[in-house]
């Protein structure tokens, strides 16, 4: 017990000593070294490169001691390698030191702060990293030959460590990029051999505009003991956490140092992130990134851009191939939104895509390496062709090449016009064209959406067991254009208004529409209800099929053949048709979508009344009930019946197919065919005829018309050849038969001597027949454009014909412009009448002229020969008419004289009659058979046309000339013809011989001259409107006996006067058997409406002299004259009677102071009274 204070003393004493050892150590330290412990810096250099495991250099080197710890200031650390290569560089060091590290027998300290550090960091080409200039591998845990580097292991053994604008360089020799350097770093560690955290923040302006980055590292075993610095292994298990913050990083420039995928053009990233991993399991993270104007480009073209991505994730990231990681599955919940995309993917899409928000929400599934599962719980796609929703899975199989996939969804609205866009190129092309076109426009609304199966075989239209594709729902205000247009060829009229349901399942493509409609071109509009428009298989040789009911005005229908294919289909047949009423068509149209030329259609067309004209130069049916089904084949006569031609008439049989033929069977009557014909009622048609018609299609698919009728029960009163009684049968058959390219023909015989043959060419603008020829016992010639008329006949009556075609009914239904322009008539016969004219081996020829248009008239006959040029007004000029005539007969001389006035036309006939310009020169006229002699009329037309002035007029035989001049005129109240003549007799007998009057005057001369009058010719040929004034001296002749009747007053007057006077007994008639001869016939007429007068008319002769005075009515024929006859006794009588004038009074006057002077003539004088008629005149001797 003794010896326990002693013990306790010693301890005291031992603890003062260690105390004031220690004491005295530290104020040794404090004050002996530190202040001078640069003086120990080589020791300090020495003592580091052996701890670091490499040379260790120090510029200069300070301490100080304030407070606990003693700190050091460090100027110029350097750190070399074995290799005495530069691995770390500090411009300056400050470190407090840590007693507890110092007294375990570390150099250990509780603050490491180092500013201006440059740093390499290095890939070597075998995928090793270094840092401070040794190999480290962090995350290969099968590696166990490589120890971490003596400078890491010391730093990782510092508590705190602050870095501070210091300098990274990342040099990456494996991509054999540029060193990245990485300025103005701020990097603070801080760590207990086990545990870590780090801070790093950089920023450079080419790649990013900042990134931060936070890390929690954690080992299961200290770093800092000895075992683990003297092992030969990697480092022990660890964990780590980290959080990055990285803002508007360029994601492109990163491509020299990271994976950055080569076809990524532009990317703006910010991103921030939060991952947990530890070794050999996969790291678990925590993404929300925002990816701004980024652009993607792939082969072939490919480009994916957009203006905005945000992406969200959570969960563990998929192990990278080849590492030695868990491959326990994993999976990764996401979250993306896409705005404003633009996809163009021309080996997989026909045309780019734009979409303005995508938005999907789902979760990956990784394993063994690889993705498995793909779920999507919400997935929204927004553009102007859609809104659709849409969730579902995708998953991995090694069966199937793209794996198994099952989605549903909901279209809230998707476009009909826009689906051709989002099919793959492996659709058929042909189909995706005509979607293209044909699906025009139209709204899917609420339309359901799936699709289940092995996605290789999408859209399973060759494997249906392999899956199921459906999309489908209601269809609103839809438009089918299901075949466009084409520049060389018309399409058909689109479906529009289409409302019903629309589906696409599997390749299968439908639109059900419960109502539409069509509008052919400028037709009216055709409803139509329950529709299906329908492509079998999208995919290979895709066929539309369209059917449905329709109903509509007729002309709707026929618009429909003119603005369709229809009409090619049915060979045109339907192109000039015309009908009324409503129609019922069950319609249904196959469309090869590859070939749409080859287009099919069938239908039926259900007349409920109406009329139907196939053309318009074909009877009208009315009334027409039944039904014609129709293909592109051919069609069918389902008991259709109708009235045509004033008959019934019933369709039977068919056309194409099986079928022989489409024959029309019924009845005309002859009224009703006058007014087809444009003909009056009473032509000459009376009764009725049954007729048949034929259509039977050619192997060449056109359509041949054969049209048979014996006109049985029908009298044609018609001019020869074409009369026939009623029980009389005449054959007549008419071929209609198409020739392609537009053309057709039409062949007419009528009995067994007419026949006709006429061209049609659409392409011909112009007249129905573009070529035509018509002929009578003539071979057919067909011209190469317009009609010729062949016509050779024994006797024709062409007046009969003439006035037949003269008279057309008022009520035509006949369409002007079937026949073309005429080339030449030619009409041959022996004996022909024309114009009252009896032509023996006659032949007329009829041609146009050109330049200006007109006619040409030949005529060649035994009574006539000549010709008349008609031409037509031009450039202001009226129109003209010249006729040249080596000899010209008019009037038959064989004819009766008439009885009644010729027939004045209407008051219309000339209403619009301009008269042309004459030129007209005759060798020899015969009239009524009597030769005139030579003429020529020449005139020009003034006044619009409604005056010709006669310039010049000659009459010219061997007995006369007269010559002329005067007008006719069309207007006002002087209308009609007006002539100032003269007629220059040089022998009166033959002038008297020509005009008819034979025999009547022996010799004779003189003249007749005067005006002359005929008002209102042509309307009215009435001798009271005669007006005018003659002069007439004639001299030298003797009348003859005569049997005219106007000749017989002087032959009466002249016998009667003679047999008064003569005393002695002479046989007077004897003395005048060759005729009255006289010395002059002189006198002038008045003609007043028709009434001639004149006072002073007297015929002298070598035995007397008679004078007349009164009137001669030519109207109704009557005489009222007094006649006086002076015996020619000496020259005074004959001198005063030549004076005497005036009918009874004056007469009278005259007389007595005549008698008075002369009282043997006075006993000599007769004086008479002459009236009754021409024919018979009546002599009254007065007293």
């Amino acid at each position: 017990m003794r010896s326990f204070p002693k013990i306790l003393r010693w301890l005291g004493w031992l603890a003062l000593f260690i105390y004031l050892a220690l004491a005295s150590a530290i104020l040794v330290l404090r004050y002996g070294i530190l202040p001078n412990i640069d003086t120990w810096r080589p020791a300090i250099e020495q003592q580091l490169s052996q701890t670091m495991g490499g040379e260790v250099s120090l510029e200069r080197l300070q301490a100080d001691w304030k407070g606990l710890n003693p700190s050091f200031d460090i100027t110029g650390l350097r750190i070399h390698d074995n290799s005495n290569d530069p691995v770390l560089s500090l411009p300056r060091v400050r470190a407090q030191l840590s007693w507890l590290a110092l007294l375990r027998g570390q150099v250990q300290f509780s603050t490491l702060q180092a500013q201006g550090l440059e740093l390499d960091v290095r890939r070597d080409p075998q995928n090793n990293f270094w840092v401070l200039g040794h190999e480290i591998d962090i995350f290969d845990g099968d590696n166990n030959e490589k120890t971490p580097p003596p400078v890491l292991q010391w730093l990782l053994g510092q508590k705190s460590l602050v870095l501070t604008q210091a300098t990274v360089h990342w040099k990456d020799e494996l991509r054999n990029a540029p060193v990245l350097s990485l300025e103005n770093v701020y990097i603070q560690f801080e760590g207990d051999g086990r545990t870590y955290q780090a801070r790093l923040r950089a920023g450079a302006q080419a790649l990013m505009h900042s990134a931060e980055l936070l890390v929690e590292l954690q080992f299961e075993q200290d770093l800092t003991t000895a075992a683990m610095s003297a092992q030969a292994g990697s480092l022990p298990a660890w964990k780590v956490r980290a959080y990055a913050d990285m803002q508007s990083m360029n994601s492109v420039a990163w491509a020299p140092w990271a994976d950055v995928p080569k076809t990524l053009q532009s990317a703006m990233v910010s991103t921030q992130a939060w991952v947990e991993a530890q070794r050999n399991q996969a790291p678990r993270v925590t993404l929300d990134a925002k990816v701004m104007n980024a652009q993607w480009s792939g082969a072939e073209n490919a480009r994916i851009k957009l203006d905005d991505m945000r992406v969200f994730a959570q969960g563990a990231l998929p192990p990278h191939r080849g590492t030695t990681l868990s491959t326990e599955a994993t999976q990764l919940a996401f979250g993306v939104r896409l705005q404003a995309m633009d996809v163009d993917m021309p080996s997989i899409f026909s045309s780019p895509l734009a979409f303005d928000d995508i938005q999907l929400g789902g979760k990956l599934s990784h394993g063994q390496g690889a993705l498995k599962r793909l779920d999507l719980h919400a997935a929204r796609i927004v553009n102007a062709d859609m809104d659709v929703s849409f969730e579902g899975h995708w998953r991995d199989d090694p069966a199937l090449s793209l794996g198994a996939v099952e989605m549903q969804g909901r279209f809230a609205r998707a476009s009909l016009n826009a689906i051709h866009r989002y099919l793959p190129l492996e659709v058929d092309a042909d189909a995706r064209d005509w979607m293209s076109t044909g699906l025009v426009q139209g709204q899917l609304l609420g339309a359901g959406f799936v699709l289940r199966g092995d996605l290789a075989a999408f859209p399973f239209g060759d494997a249906p067991e392999k899956g199921h594709f459906y999309v489908g729902g209601p269809l609103k205000d839809a438009i089918i254009d299901y075949v466009p247009s084409k520049p060389d060829s018309q399409g058909w009229p689109r479906l529009e208004g289409l409302n019903g349901l629309a589906s696409l399942t599997g390749v299968d493509l439908r639109v059900q529409a419960d109502a539409g409609s069509v509008t052919p071109g400028d037709g009216p509009a055709i409803a139509l209800n329950r529709v299906l428009a329908r492509i079998p298989n999208i995919e290979d040789n895709a066929r539309l099929s369209i059917e449905g009911q329709s109903s509509a005005p007729a002309t709707a229908y026929l618009a429909l053949n003119r603005h369709s294919p229809l009409g090619e289909l049915l060979d045109n047949a339907l192109d000039e048709a015309r009908a009324d009423g409503v129609w019922n068509v069950p319609l249904w149209l196959n469309v090869p979508l590859y070939d749409t030329d080859e287009t099919t259609v069938s239908g039926s067309v259900v007349f409920n009344g109406g009329t139907f004209q196939l053309d318009s130069v074909m009877p009208v049916m009315s009334g027409v009930n039944g039904q014609l089904d129709f293909s592109d084949t051919g069609i069918r006569s389902q008991g259709v019946k109708a009235t045509a031609l004033g008959g019934a008439l019933a369709i039977s049989g068919g056309l194409g197919g099986d079928n022989k033929n489409l024959v029309i069977a019924g009845e005309a009557s002859s009224q009703a065919i006058a007014r087809f014909a444009g003909l009056s009622n009473d032509v000459g048609l009376e009764g009725r005829a049954a007729y048949r018609v034929a259509v039977e299609r050619t192997p060449a698919g056109r359509y041949d018309i054969a049209l048979t009728s014996n006109l049985k029960g029908m009298r044609i009163d018609l001019p020869s050849p074409l009369g026939k009684f009623a029980d009389e049968s005449k054959e007549l058959e008419a071929r209609w038969a198409p020739l392609g390219q537009g053309r057709a023909q039409l062949q007419v015989r009528i009995g067994s001597d007419i026949r006709m043959d006429m061209r049609r060419d659409l392409a011909v603008k112009g007249a129905y027949f573009n070529r035509a020829v018509m002929a009578l016992n003539q071979p057919l010639s067909l011209p190469d454009a317009g009609m010729n008329i062949d016509v050779r006949y024994p006797a024709l009556d062409l007046d009969a014909w003439l006035a037949l075609m003269g008279s057309p009914s008022q009520e035509a239904s006949a369409s002007p412009g079937l026949l073309p322009a005429l080339n030449q008539i030619r009409i041959q016969s022996d004996r022909l009448r024309v114009q009252d004219v009896d032509l023996t081996k006659a032949t007329l020829t009829l041609s146009p002229l050109r330049q200006p248009d007109g006619w040409r008239l030949d005529i060649s006959s035994s009574q006539t020969a000549g010709t008349l040029w008609w031409r037509e007004p031009v450039l202001g000029k009226p129109a003209s008419l010249e006729g040249k005539f080596a000899r010209l007969a008019l009037g038959n001389p064989d004819a009766p004289e008439p009885t009644t006035e010729i027939k004045p036309p209407s008051e219309s006939r000339f209403e619009d009659f301009k008269i042309p310009s004459l030129n007209l020169t005759v060798d020899d006229l015969t009239v009524y058979g009597e030769s005139v002699g030579s003429v020529t009329l020449n005139g020009s037309a003034s006044g619009a046309g409604r005056v010709l002035n006669i310039d010049q007029l000659e009459i010219k035989n061997t007995g006369a000339t007269l010559n002329g001049k005067g007008a006719w005129r069309l207007d006002g109240g002087n209308r009609g013809l007006s002539l100032n003549a003269s007629l220059a007799v040089q022998d009166l007998g033959r002038f008297l011989d020509h005009v008819g009057l034979k025999r009547a005057v022996t010799g004779g001369h003189g003249y007749v001259e005067g005006t002359l009058t005929w008002n209102n010719l042509p309307w009215r040929f009435q001798k009271s409107d005669l007006q005018g004034q003659l002069n007439v001296k004639l001299e030298k002749g003797r009348l003859s006996s005569v049997n005219s009747r106007s000749a017989r007053v002087l032959e009466l007057l002249s016998l009667q006067s003679l047999q008064r006077i003569l005393s002695f007994d002479a046989n007077p008639e004897g003395a005048f058997a060759q005729g009255f001869p006289f010395d002059l016939l002189e006198g002038s007429i008045q003609i007043q409406s028709g009434v001639m007068s004149t006072n002073n008319f007297r015929v002298n002769s070598a035995v007397g002299t008679i004078s007349l005075g009164g009137d001669v009515n030519v109207v109704n024929e009557t005489l009222d004259l007094q006649a006086m006859v002076v015996p020619n006794l000496d020259m005074s009588g004959a001198s005063v009677a030549a004076g005497i004038i005036n009918p009874i009074v004056g007469v009278g006057a005259f007389l007595t102071q005549w008698l008075l002077k002369a009282p043997l003539s006075k006993a000599m004088t007769v004086h008479y009274d002459v009236s009754g008629t021409w024919a018979d005149p009546q002599l009254r001797e007065l007293k």
